[in-house]
């Protein structure tokens, strides 16, 4: 094998690079090179932005179209900007291989996020429509979504460039001391953090076709609202392909958080319970799953 850093260019140049397989060839040199800033945010892009310590990078934050739904029409686009300035900037801190498959999935305008009944009347007294019980949702484009991962594919030549130019190859899948030493000097930040200021924006994890999470979003944890959030996992696992023997043990481990939710278990044993439950969907490939369950903890506890 030749150098490390040479093939991770190849990788990135490729028309169909596969950007999972490249952050982890990515995230192997980071961590040979000892690169820990760095590789932080690799290891966020493919697991998902899941550490509040770690700012989401502002490419990920992207502004979504409010739609209303009118009865015997359907969904129809609100052009107010004002309103949009309010609820329509959505942080996405999903994991890059959810955002590949979404961007498979859809192909043009998809909704991802639906607000809840507080910000819907929110939004209806903003509009001087308080009578009524509209119902709002987010729209975004796969154009954004795949800008995102496009963005990620950007940085990393960006970096492979600036690591040959240091002399820094990784021959043989080995890093001399002096290259460790000259990766070092290398700016790891990644620049462009979001500064929202005053607006609201909508963070958390998308699912199917509903963004879920935020701020004001966020539900609390209740005996109810925990069993609905189950159910709803309950639903998307059934629905996800994978072998029988794996999804026989997930809903199992489901079964046996119910009953932690039904004995009344403090909050933190049936976060506790949910973890394990994603991690082993995770692994067993039940990405839609796993993403849902991610967005029902981050809402719930």
């Amino acid at each position: 094998m030749g150098s490390l850093v040479l093939e991770l260019q190849k990788e990135v140049m490729k028309e169909d690079c596969d950007v999972l397989n490249l952050l982890r060839k990515a995230h192997l040199i980071a961590a040979k090179l000892d690169l820990k800033q760095f590789d932080e945010w690799i290891k966020s892009e493919l697991n998902g932005y899941r550490n509040d310590n770690y700012l989401t990078p502002k490419y990920r934050c992207i502004i979504a179209s409010l739609n209303e739904w009118i009865p015997f029409v359907g969904w129809h686009h609100v052009d107010n900007r004002q309103i949009e300035e309010m609820f329509c900037t959505i942080e996405i801190k999903n994991s890059i291989g959810w955002l590949v498959e979404l961007g498979k999935k859809h192909k043009e305008l998809f909704q991802i996020y639906s607000f809840d009944q507080d910000n819907n009347s929110r939004i209806n007294s903003l509009r001087g429509m308080m009578k009524q019980q509209t119902k709002y949702s987010l729209y975004c484009s796969v154009l954004q979504i795949k800008s995102i991962i496009e963005h990620v594919k950007n940085t990393i030549l960006d970096w492979t460039i600036k690591l040959e130019k240091t002399g820094i190859f990784g021959e043989e899948m080995q890093f001399n001391s002096v290259e460790k030493e000259s990766a070092k000097q290398i700016p790891q930040q990644i620049t462009n953090y979001n500064y929202y200021g005053s607006t609201n924006v909508i963070r958390g994890d998308a699912q199917n076709s509903v963004f879920v999470a935020g701020n004001e979003n966020t539900i609390k944890y209740t005996i109810e609202n925990a069993n609905k959030a189950i159910s709803e996992i309950e639903s998307s696992l059934n629905k996800e392909n994978i072998p029988f023997e794996d999804k026989e043990t997930a809903m199992e481990m489901i079964t046996e958080i119910k009953e932690k939710v039904s004995q009344n278990k403090k909050p933190s044993i049936v976060k506790s319970a949910l973890v394990g439950l994603l991690e082993f969907v995770g692994e067993v490939g039940a990405s839609l799953t796993a993403a849902l369950i991610q967005s029902k903890i981050q809402g719930l506890f």
